[in-house]
């Protein structure tokens, strides 16, 4: 939506006939705009203050979290006076729990669970025993989190619901600028021109180069040597005739490429 409202914009400020007539149906709600940003950031992530019950529970999970931080950072620190755990080693997360990584052979020395291990066996991740209960309330906090996300997106998702045609409108036509756009950018990629069409069978080109070699040349700051090509009704067949690796397959890929592209409106 917000796409919608500046791709309009844009287009009624340079008054593009052709494509302000894209966009005479299609506007992009206000209303809507304004709930999606009362809920979510430039992210796209959900906001803290997208509901008092969301806000709560992650200024709880924010405490919390420090809480056990602190902790077993302090556990931390004493196992490294007393030479249990590897001087610089720190606290780290496995399963989603805060752990202390200790070799194998202090792992008794921690009281705490066991949540993983090294691949060669040599280093254990601890959670301290005393953190257990309270990383316990982190994960509760974090699901309730998910829940109330999920309410969040589930009301977002009925207010949406009357507008459902015009957002699918909205975006089928984002899709569309969006094309139009990509073809422009591969115009002057291509230093293209803009062809003139005849409604009488005519090939009549100047400085055609084949675009795929075009763009390989480009990057080696190489140049491609033009072809020039004229086939009318008088003059139907053009033999193409020299030496091999002399480009009679270029020219050729270079006709049907062009033709193609001008068919697909390029």
């Amino acid at each position: 939506l917000y796409g919608v409202v500046c791709a309009v914009r844009l287009l009624d400020e340079h008054k593009i006939p052709l494509l302000r007539s894209l966009v005479k149906d299609v506007e992009g709600e206000k209303i809507i705009i304004r709930e999606i940003e009362r809920i979510m950031d430039d992210r796209g992530r959900i906001k803290d203050s997208a509901s008092d019950n969301l806000s709560a529970i992650r200024k709880s999970l924010a405490k919390l979290s420090g809480e056990v931080d602190r902790a077993i950072r302090k556990i931390l620190n004493q196992a490294r006076q007393s030479g249990w755990v590897n001087p610089n080693d720190d606290v780290t997360i496995r399963n989603g729990r805060l752990v202390i990584p200790v070799p194998a052979t202090h792992k008794r020395k921690i009281r705490g669970f066991i949540q993983d291990e090294s691949s060669s066996g040599h280093t254990v991740f601890i959670e301290p025993a005393e953190s257990l209960e309270a990383n316990n309330e982190i994960r509760e906090l974090e699901n309730a989190e998910k829940r109330e996300i999920n309410k969040i997106l589930a009301a977002f998702t009925d207010f949406l619901r009357p507008s459902a045609n015009s957002i699918i409108e909205s975006y089928e036509f984002l899709g569309l600028i969006d094309f139009i756009r990509s073809k422009a950018k591969l115009a002057l990629k291509l230093e293209a021109g803009l062809p003139i069409i005849h409604t009488f069978q005519v090939i009549e080109w100047w400085d055609a180069r084949h675009p795929l070699l075009f763009l390989a040349h480009q990057k080696q700051k190489k140049d491609v040597i033009p072809l020039e090509i004229k086939l009318k009704n008088d003059d139907r067949i053009l033999i193409i005739s020299g030496p091999n690796a002399g480009g009679k397959s270029v020219c050729l890929k270079t006709v049907g490429l062009l033709q193609y592209m001008l068919q697909c409106g390029l």
